[in-house]
């Protein structure tokens, strides 16, 4: 948050949402949202309150990493951080890491999923400009091909491979929020809508014998709760829910 703040008695005002935020000269507050929007507000200091509605300067990317300063004259400098590049490796017992395949593409990789029987990889990939969208790809081991599954919504990841091994369970905002969906890997036919949650749904699984479906959601104070719900049902319980945020 973008917190304004009086130095003579401490009283605070949040004015927007955002990740930093600098003065200018010209009257406006220019500030950065978490998407790396660059924005700018009328200000007034006094008041301490945004005395209009923002203005978009420019898209400085999901790589915006927080550094920013605006000089007298108007000019803006800030720092971009370029997208990790990761690799998946087996690692033996004794340490030893082996590349799964040198020529898996890893920019902006953040979750891999092993199957079953150990012959395919699911990985997604993480939304950030100018790159794709977040995407599910299955790659088959070991040098088979790179291939995309999914094509809807903006953010499709965290593939968990059902017991069958046929199947991948993942969560997507194809809908009208993010719950879980089930699509063959193979690409044969459209994903099915699985787990539909009136919060937003960011991890799930299905238990081995496919009778559970255990995942995370969103809760209105802005932690995570572990839920169950048997499939079939309607609605799910709390399985590990308390004041703190709930993980993994």
């Amino acid at each position: 948050l973008v917190v304004a703040m009086d130095l003579e008695t401490g009283a605070l005002r949040t004015l927007a949402e955002g990740v930093i935020a600098v003065y200018s000269e010209t009257g406006h507050l220019v500030y950065v949202e978490r998407d790396g929007s660059l924005l700018a507000a009328p200000f007034d200091p006094t008041a301490m309150d945004l005395t209009g509605p923002p203005v978009l300067l420019e898209e400085l990317g999901g790589g915006f990493s927080a550094d920013l300063s605006l000089s007298r004259t108007g000019r803006l400098v800030y720092s971009v951080l370029p997208p990790p590049v990761l690799e998946v490796v087996w690692v033996e017992r004794d340490g030893t890491a082996v590349p799964i395949d040198p020529a898996l593409p890893m920019r902006g990789i953040r979750f891999v999923s092993l199957s079953p029987d150990g012959t395919r990889l699911a990985v997604s990939t993480w939304p950030s400009p100018p790159r794709d969208d977040g995407q599910v790809w299955v790659k088959d081991l070991p040098r088979g091909p790179f291939t995309r599954l999914t094509h809807q919504g903006d953010v499709n990841f965290r593939p968990e491979w059902l017991p069958d091994g046929r199947s991948l369970l993942f969560i997507s905002d194809r809908g009208a929020n993010r719950d879980g969906w089930v699509q063959p890997a193979d690409g044969s036919s459209e994903a099915e809508l699985l787990l539909d949650d009136e919060a937003v749904v960011d991890e799930a699984l299905v238990s081995p014998d496919l009778q559970w479906l255990i995942y995370r959601r969103g809760m209105q104070d802005g932690g995570r709760d572990i839920f169950v719900r048997r499939r079939g049902d309607e609605h799910g319980v709390p399985f590990v829910a308390s004041a703190f945020d709930e993980t993994g």
